[in-house]
């Protein structure tokens, strides 16, 4: 039982807990905790290369030049063991060695899209957690302050007010028009 996973011990517990409750209620939620996506994509573009890089050697043991490397090198990487593939690759056909080149490169294609998305998904965060946590009271207070010291905070108010008017009786005749 020493040996069990963490994981399988908290099932039933969860589910348990989970039972407490009607079906209708939810008092808590659950957070996964799963690997960093830009990490795993990194580790798996290493495999990627790697395997690349053994079925380019087992295409030239077959007398035929490669294509080109289409750039599989994203810098930083876990580098993956050589294993049995290394041995399988140099039993496969020419042909065989071409597809599963070629299928290196599309996998290593969507990784880098992923790696991209994580990347802008990163600075989209950053930014929103920047403006979170910055305290924007005393840039209104200015603001409100500046404003009324030009004698602009009255008409603005006005119109704020008319606008908000002229929305509410929108809202209204729609209403009635959908009754």
């Amino acid at each position: 039982e020493a040996s069990e996973p963490w994981w399988r011990k908290v099932v039933p517990i969860l589910q348990e807990r989970i039972q407490r409750y009607s079906a209708t209620e939810i008092r808590f939620n659950l957070l996964a905790v799963c690997r960093n996506k830009r990490e795993h994509c990194l580790s798996e573009m290493g495999r990627l290369r790697q395997r690349s890089n053994m079925l380019r050697a087992a295409l030239l043991s077959h007398g035929i030049d490669p294509p080109e490397d289409d750039g599989m090198d994203m810098g930083e990487s876990e580098e993956a063991e050589d294993g049995e593939e290394g041995e399988s690759a140099m039993e496969k056909s020419p042909d065989e060695l071409k597809e599963a080149l070629s299928s290196c490169q599309v996998q290593a294609a969507e990784l880098k899209q992923v790696l991209a998305d994580e990347e802008e998904r990163t600075v989209r965060y950053r930014k929103e957690n920047a403006r979170r946590r910055h305290n924007f009271v005393p840039f209104i207070f200015q603001l409100l302050q500046g404003l009324a010291g030009k004698q602009a905070l009255g008409p603005l108010m006005k119109e704020a007010e008319a606008k908000a008017e002229k929305r509410r009786e929108q809202q209204e005749a729609s209403k009635a028009a959908g009754k």
